[in-house]
């Protein structure tokens, strides 16, 4: 066991590109209030630090930390600076460091959150998806060219109505790409792994589609629910 976190909430753990660390979220309560933290803890030495006010840490290749509230903070400095980032969740570094994609609150949207970039100094680029839905779970390409989400109605945030979307980072021309959640690339970049379940009633199963929407095919064909698939990338 690394943290002494007791919390029952999910702490989000995420390893560093280097491999000696963990940054995570942690549920903390002052004089009953509750906030989240973004702490890390060394590998090797099971030392933890506090990082930071946040949540949903994500870190970029050159090993600087970015999350809700917390902003763009680089652990390894002795600094306490921070870049403060626009207001928004689920941040996530593109493979070159240069962007970061992240979910924002549409303005006179209602409950709609689109999917947008920023670069590594916090001013927004781009809003890359203007439809009437909730995008979720970004995940880019490997190349960094493309960006790969689910969406879901507002009215019906659990139900069955949920699309897997693909979407270029520089045009922003998309595409819906039928039903899924939980999009992962492959390392080539040909395809994605997401979840979805087997006809209309069926468990959750891993599947994949190319990245064009032309093939789909189920991998798992078990009777059990299968979520949320992961590629290993040697």
């Amino acid at each position: 066991m690394l943290s002494e976190t007791s919390a029952v909430t999910h702490a989000a753990p995420r390893w560093s590109s280097d491999d000696r660390f963990i940054a995570f979220t942690h549920p903390a309560r002052d004089d009953s209030v509750l906030h989240f933290e973004v702490r890390m803890i060394e590998v090797s030495s099971g030392e933890e630090t506090l990082v930071g006010h946040g949540e949903h840490p994500t870190w970029s290749p050159d090993g600087r930390l970015v999350a809700s509230y917390l902003g763009i903070v680089d652990p390894a400095s002795e600094s306490s600076e921070r870049v403060r980032i626009p207001e928004g969740d689920e941040f996530t570094w593109s493979p070159d460091g240069r962007l970061i994609a992240f979910l924002r609150a549409i303005r006179g949207g209602g409950y709609g959150h689109a999917l947008h970039t920023m670069d590594a100094e916090g001013t927004i680029l781009k809003m890359l998806t203007r439809h009437d839905r909730i995008d979720q779970t970004p995940a880019w390409s490997p190349d960094g060219r493309r960006l790969a989400f689910h969406s879901v109605p507002p009215w019906d945030p659990l139900g069955s109505d949920v699309e897997l979307h693909v979407v270029d980072a520089d045009t922003a021309a998309g595409r819906a790409l039928g039903r899924g959640t939980h999009p992962v690339w492959t390392p080539d970049g040909a395809g994605l792994l997401f979840t979805a379940p087997r006809g209309d009633e069926g468990p959750s199963q891993i599947w994949y589609v190319d990245a064009d929407g032309r093939r789909r095919t189920n991998l798992s064909q078990s009777e059990a629910s299968d979520t949320q698939p992961e590629m290993h990338r040697r």
